[in-house]
């Protein structure tokens, strides 16, 4: 078990690592950005039911039902993929449901398809009836975000990188890194984006009404009774978009949206989850390992100026 979960830490260190030093997360472990939307759809009673996620939609509708999308939904999001389950029951708890029902093959096409383990399924549903997820759908689509924000932040460098071969065959393309070039890359990867952006159901809508005075405003609106999907979608394009500001904690390894400024080359950076606390044990780490270090080239024979 130990290992298991050693292997599972490491997992999303190295994930969070690489957003961060590539300006998709930052040290708060952060990514996409404040957005004013229509809110997110929570049901009742959401548990764990062998390898699926349950839940009852609740007879009547309150307040609580209804939450905001965060800045820290889509790094919560990506580490699902290699967490345990109950951290899926959190998360749903929290941010709401896919609304996820497998499809007929032969059934017409429908905004909100996307493609699991080689079947339709249609997500952001409208109808409001409670259908079992896999636990193994919501880890796929975690791992996808994952390596969709793992790309983005190798193509921030300077110059830009097309991307690490495991994430793209997470996504399923066969990205050829000896013919493909930059712009490739970079096109494929806005085509995914966009596509969930599809299958999130998200547009623009005016809002406002009043029996006093007109005061209009527009926000974002993710379709579906259960509309979770669209709230990640645009957390993911923003991520994309500001990917200058995604970095990596060099703590939990994890990515995030850094608001104080870009580091200094080859100095750690920490996020709010770290914080300065992580910063003085990894220094003072350091100075041990340096002590030990030193000590051994004394044994070997070197002075003091030459260590």
């Amino acid at each position: 078990r130990h290992i298991v979960e050693y292997g599972v830490s490491m997992a999303i260190k190295k994930r969070l690592e690489q957003l961060r030093a590539g300006g998709i997360a930052d040290d708060q472990n952060r990514a996409g950005g404040p957005v004013e939307s229509n809110r997110l759809f929570v049901p009742d009673g959401v548990h764990i039911d062998g390898q699926h996620l349950c839940w009852t939609h609740p007879k009547l509708v309150a307040k609580s039902n209804w939450v905001k999308p965060t800045d820290r939904m889509l790094i919560a999001f990506i580490r699902l993929a290699s967490g345990p389950d109950d951290g899926i029951a959190r998360f749903a708890t929290r941010y709401g449901v896919f609304g996820a029902a497998e499809l007929n093959p032969d059934a017409p096409p429908q905004v909100g398809e996307c493609r699991y383990r080689g079947s339709r399924w249609l997500l952001s549903r409208d109808h409001p009836e409670p259908l079992p997820e896999p636990l193994d759908l919501w880890r796929e689509l975690s791992a996808a975000f994952g390596a969709i924000l793992g790309i983005a932040s190798q193509l921030n460098h300077v110059p830009p990188r097309p991307g690490l071969q495991e994430d793209w065959k997470t996504l399923g393309v066969d990205f050829d890194f000896s013919h493909d070039r930059i712009e490739d890359a970079q096109f494929i990867l806005t085509e995914i984006v966009n596509s969930w952006m599809k299958v999130g159901r998200v547009g623009f809508r005016l809002v406002g009404w009043s029996d006093k005075r007109s005061r209009w405003g527009t926000e974002i609106h993710f379709g579906g009774t259960y509309n979770l999907v669209g709230g990640l979608a645009v957390q993911l394009m923003l991520a994309v978009a500001g990917a200058e500001n995604l970095f990596t904690c060099s703590g939990c390894r994890l990515p995030y949206i850094r608001t104080s400024g870009t580091p200094k080359q080859g100095q750690n950076n920490y996020c709010d989850d770290c914080g300065p606390d992580r910063g003085r044990r990894d220094a003072d780490r350091r100075r041990k390992d340096k002590m030990i270090e030193a000590r051994l080239l004394h044994r070997d024979g070197l002075t003091a100026a030459e260590i």
